[in-house]
């Protein structure tokens, strides 16, 4: 729980003061179930228990939940076909739309075993009888399971380049966390922004097309952070041109 303290020490000019608090807010564990807006049924005509007992329509149950999606050209699915196809689309979507430094969660790659089972279980005819008895028997839609399998690729894809750009970020952070603290001569400071860059750089060229913008983006926003901590790089910009022009 955020707090706000109220007591100021010092004799600061009201002015100012006033500036500062009016800019602040009060937080508080109720203050977030004000802001789940529902559009079936308003929150303002609910009571504070049918408040904290409502969960669809919130952020929490959008987060929990998969968004079923019509699949009209693949025939006729079952519901664990039904919700593993709308699952993929929904991750693929979601993991694109999240940060793939600092924000990413580990969370993922569980998530992708998790497809990967599902796919196993719904498409392969060698697996288990007993799974199969419970999520069902779709080997023979072979036109679902190219579907599913064409997804499910991708979607392995973007973890994978998501972690090596979570690895970029982590080694640009740690060289930060290291530069900040220890190193202060300006010729050190450069080499390790040199390091950086290479970094960077590496990482550039070894990510598809298809994910290169989002990848080296987000990775190259952490590197001008970086540069901000250099006074003067020289040779680096002699050498980077285009990364320290």
């Amino acid at each position: 729980m955020r707090r706000v303290c109220h007591t100021l020490t010092g004799k600061a000019a009201p002015s100012a003061v006033a500036a500062v608090a009016s800019g602040r807010g009060v937080y508080s564990i109720w203050g977030t179930v004000v802001h789940e807006n529902n559009s079936e049924q308003p929150y303002n005509n609910l009571s504070i228990t049918q408040r904290l007992t409502q969960s669809k329509g919130t952020r929490g149950f959008q987060v929990a939940t998969t968004p079923a999606k019509p699949f009209k050209e693949l025939g006729t699915l079952t519901e664990p076909e039904e919700y593993l196809l709308s699952a993929l689309d929904d991750d693929i979507e979601r993991i694109m739309s999240v940060d793939w430094t600092f924000d990413f969660d580990s969370w993922w790659a569980d998530r992708v075993k998790s497809h990967e089972s599902m796919y196993r279980i719904l498409y392969n005819k060698d697996a288990s009888r007993l799974l199969k008895w419970v999520f069902g028997n779709a080997s023979a839609n072979t036109k679902a399971a190219a579907a599913a399998e064409a997804k499910l690729n991708y979607l392995k894809s973007a973890l994978k380049w998501a972690q090596e750009s979570e690895r970029a970020y982590s080694a640009i952070a740690n060289a930060r966390f290291r530069m900040q603290r220890e190193v202060f001569d300006a010729f050190e400071r450069e080499k390790i922004l040199a390091g950086c860059v290479v970094v960077c750089d590496e990482l550039a060229e070894k990510v598809p097309s298809e994910f290169k913008r989002k990848a080296t983006m987000d990775v190259e926003w952490h590197l001008n952070n970086m540069r901000h901590w250099v006074w003067d790089a020289p040779t680096a910009k002699q050498t980077f041109k285009r990364r320290l022009a």
